[in-house]
């Protein structure tokens, strides 16, 4: 996964489902998967799971003003490496601007 587009079109949707409180996972609207931590140790995130486990689980947070940050379950938020040029990927001990994402309702 990248985040290089300026606008939210059908491999950019995902529907946010609420596992519980804050804990939330992310499926993907291009092929119906739930976005999980790559198992590689790179921590790269990917669009393959059929169901939810802790790997595809993330602690929703608010950063304000319609941004959240994604803290995984290895401890580490989601960042979009290099400004978005670079591969989603769950590393980062605080967040950030690159860890930071627009939460848009459709």
């Amino acid at each position: 996964m990248i985040a290089n587009r300026d606008a939210a079109a059908g491999w950019e949707t995902f529907e946010l489902v609420v596992i519980n409180g804050d804990n939330v996972a992310l499926k993907s609207k291009t092929n119906n998967l739930y976005i999980s931590i790559g198992d590689d140790g790179k921590n790269i995130l990917l669009a393959k799971s059929a169901e939810v486990g802790p790997t595809e689980t993330f602690k929703i947070v608010d950063r304000g003003i319609g941004k959240v940050a994604f803290l995984a379950a290895n401890g580490k938020y989601v960042c979009a490496e290099n400004g978005g040029q670079g591969e989603l990927v769950a590393n980062r001990a605080k967040a950030s601007v690159w860890e930071t994402f627009d939460l848009v309702w459709k």
